[in-house]
């Protein structure tokens, strides 16, 4: 920083300041000499130039008055002015004897500090001319003197006035002379101070230079100049080494971008001379050959009168390569997505796509230009839209990552309505969150299911049907037992057996609705398991895919992908074993020489209903350690295990434990179901497995579940017994025949 301009302020402020103390202090003794000329003129008679000298002086105090309103120039020259109008008027009365002429050394250097000291030669000349010129014209006798010089010379109010006239003059060379030795010492400090200043900042800068993260390098004519030491580290070079030396020499013959790197850098600093920042990648070549990529910032700075180029360098190497193999990452990851079965899409909150995979287009007719329009003509259907913004205010608003699994139907711009399942989960993209949508076109399995439910329906119809002619013909029958009865015993009798027979078709009846539900079941979980194999194999096919890419290209040793494909190949096989349950649990058969083991049985009910029971009831299996095998009917059996775990589950209001324990006793195997739950009173007990009985609510229970329980144990030649305590559950055992090797 430059001391100049303080120091031109500093002096103007001192010239304005001596400016105006010398015009307040000739006014107070301008004063005294208005007074003392008073008696002068009075005793020499010089009333005529007193009045001019008067005017002078009132000026004079005009302008100290009102010396803020003029410049520091415009105050000089009129007090020039008004000291030459004094000086003429006391050499036209006085001649020779006039004090005024002791004030030309005063005016000139006055003139010389405050204006220019040329302007203060100019001046002294004009004022010596006329003291001359007054001379000339006293000596050659044109002016004469009105006055006895005798009897001036013995008036001491003359000597007085010269008397005022010199302490003005000296007293205006000592003020300047005073205030000018007192700006030159603070100017002095001034300057010292600045130049103590200005070594301190450079020893910061000097610091900051060094002690930088990111490499410095000072740039002269193309060539490193200076550079601090984290350039050194970063090129693994000396000082010499890189000194005196162009850029493009420490570079690859080719940047990245194909470019010749000497070109490239003779072009960028052309830019950077016409004072164009530049800000851009590049990459260089250290002492033992090795590259590095670094993000460079180039400027142009000025240091003691001498332009340089600034270079900032930054080591992006590891920048570089994280984000190359984060790109490599987005590619494995978006070609996966592209191959999965299902639709993926990705939108934000204002509901606009950010990414969709190629089933989105092909299933729905979305293109990517439709992205971000709003009202796209593919769309949830209206009646569904409550049920979608439901989960996703739920969503939004609770701490879960992803919602519960939705059905719902949408309309595909081509108008055609598609049912879809599946989950939206919250996700974050740079900061923002976003929502991930997973689903799976189930157009076709929701037709299934509506054929099944019209079949179930029919089928129920039907029943009833047959049930009200059974009634009505009951009705006829009995009618006419009603008259025949006094007359013939034999046909009380054939009516006895009728209502025998009608009590033998109402449990036929009630067997048949459930065989008949059951088999509408199993077709339904049949279609189920069918429809769950198509995406298994398609998974396990990807899972044997990547297994084998993984083996050629030697990465099956990597505890990730160990950890990410032992996972895929866990759920395959729980999907799996889920998919062979429901298969065991559709088979509908009347053959009851089948081998069944009860530990599989029970396991199939158990993971039919894992879905009911999970996150209340704890299920606990205290089974023998070898396996037990009756001889009977799997499906009927799966109905009844299912049907004792239902009732006990049901019994357990909240939460609650459910123990599965097996034995085997001689030529029997026992099950035991025991629950903690509301327990049977002692009335009720006796009478839990007659035909529509129920201690449920009404609505809530048929009451025909234990009386085909006990149908199904007695065709399999086995017994049950229960036993319950109010508050503390009931135990239910089961005795099959057990099947012996042959």
């Amino acid at each position: 920083m430059s001391s100049k301009p303080i120091v031109q302020k500093s002096f103007e402020q001192l010239k304005g300041k001596i400016t105006d103390y010398i015009l307040v202090s000739v006014s107070v003794f301008a004063a005294l000499s208005a007074i003392l000329g008073f008696f002068r003129a009075g005793s020499y008679g010089n009333w005529q130039l007193y009045q001019w000298q008067l005017t002078a002086i009132a000026v004079f105090f005009g302008i100290t008055f009102f010396r803020k309103r003029f410049s520091g120039a415009a105050k000089i020259y009129l007090v020039v002015a008004i000291i030459a109008v004094i000086y003429i008027t006391g050499l036209l009365g006085f001649g020779f004897f006039a004090a005024a002429k002791l004030l030309i050394t005063g005016v000139s250097l006055l003139v010389a500090f405050v204006l220019s000291y040329r302007k203060g030669l100019v001046t002294l000349a004009v004022f010596l001319f006329l003291y001359l010129l007054f001379g000339f014209l006293f000596s050659v006798g044109l002016l004469e003197n009105s006055f006895d010089a005798q009897a001036y010379s013995q008036d001491f109010s003359a000597w007085l006035n010269d008397a005022v006239v010199i302490f003005l003059a000296s007293f205006g060379v000592m003020y300047i002379g005073y205030y000018f030795s007192k700006a030159l010492t603070e100017n002095f400090k001034s300057l010292e101070n600045k130049h103590i200043e200005l070594a301190d900042n450079e020893n910061k800068y000097r610091t900051l230079f060094d002690s930088s993260n990111d490499a410095i390098i000072l740039i002269r004519d193309n060539r490193y100049f200076d550079c601090n030491e984290i350039t050194l580290t970063m090129f693994k070079c000396s000082r010499d080494y890189i000194m005196n030396r162009e850029p493009h020499e420490f570079s690859p013959e080719f940047q990245p971008d194909g470019i010749n790197s000497a070109e490239k850098a003779k072009e960028i600093f052309n830019l950077v001379s016409n004072g164009i920042p530049q800000i851009f990648d590049w990459q260089h070549i250290k002492e033992n050959g090795e590259l590095f990529d670094v993000s460079v910032s180039l400027n142009v700075i000025q240091l003691k009168q001498t332009t340089y180029v600034q270079a900032v360098l930054r080591d992006i190497t590891a920048s570089k390569e994280a984000a190359r193999r984060i790109e490599e990452s987005d590619e494995r990851y978006k070609k996966l997505v592209e191959s999965f079965p299902d639709i993926i899409m990705l939108s934000n909150l204002e509901g606009h796509i950010v990414y969709g995979n190629k089933h989105l287009e092909t299933i729905t007719g979305i293109t990517p230009a439709d992205y971000k329009v709003l009202n796209r003509k593919a769309t949830v259907h209206p009646d569904d839209l409550p049920v979608v913004r439901a989960e996703l205010v739920k969503l939004l608003s609770g701490s879960n990552t992803h919602s519960e699994m939705i059905e719902n139907r949408f309309i595909d711009v081509w108008g055609k309505v598609h049912w879809f399942s599946g989950t939206i989960s919250k996700v974050y993209l740079n900061g923002q969150l976003h929502l991930q949508t997973v689903s799976r076109d189930i157009t076709e399995r929701k037709k299934i299911e509506e054929e099944l439910e019209k079949y179930k329906n029919s089928l129920e119809e039907l029943i009833r049907e047959r049930t009200y002619e059974l009634e009505v013909t009951n009705e006829e029958l009995l009618a006419t037992n009603d008259e025949l009865f006094a007359k013939n015993e034999l046909i009380r009798v054939q009516n006895i057996d009728l209502q025998r027979t009608m009590e033998k078709l109402k449990k036929a009846q009630v067997q048949l609705i459930q065989a008949e539900k059951m088999a509408s079941l199993g077709v339904l979980t049949a279609g189920v398991a069918h429809e769950i194999n198509n995406p298994l194999n398609f998974i396990m096919g990807g899972y044997e895919g990547l297994l084998a890419h993984f083996t050629e290209n030697g990465l099956t040793e990597n505890s990730d992908i160990q950890f990410l494909l032992s996972t895929i190949k866990a759920g395959v096989d729980r999907a799996t074993e889920i998919v062979c349950g429901l298969g065991r649990f559709s088979r509908s058969t009347e053959n009851f020489s089948e081998n069944c083991n009860i530990h599989t049985v029970l396991d199939d009910c158990l993971l039919v209903l894992n879905s009911s029971l999970k996150n209340r009831i704890t299920v606990e299996k205290q089974y023998i350690t070898n396996s037990v095998m009756v001889m009977g009917n799997i499906g009927k059996l799966n109905q009844l295990f299912i049907n004792f775990i239902i009732n006990a589950s049901q019994a357990i209001e909240k939460e609650g434990i459910i123990i599965l324990k097996t034995e085997v006793d001689n030529d029997f195997v026992t099950v035991e179901i025991t629950d903690n739950g509301a327990g049977i009173s002692a009335e009720n007990l006796n009478r839990i497995t007659e035909p529509f009985f129920t201690t449920k609510a009404p609505g809530s229970g048929t009451g025909i579940g234990l009386y085909i329980c006990h149908s199904i144990i007695t065709e399999h030649l086995g017994t049950m017994h229960f036993t319950s305590k109010i508050d503390k559950g009931t135990t239910v055992t089961v005795k099959l025949p057990k099947k012996h090797n042959a």
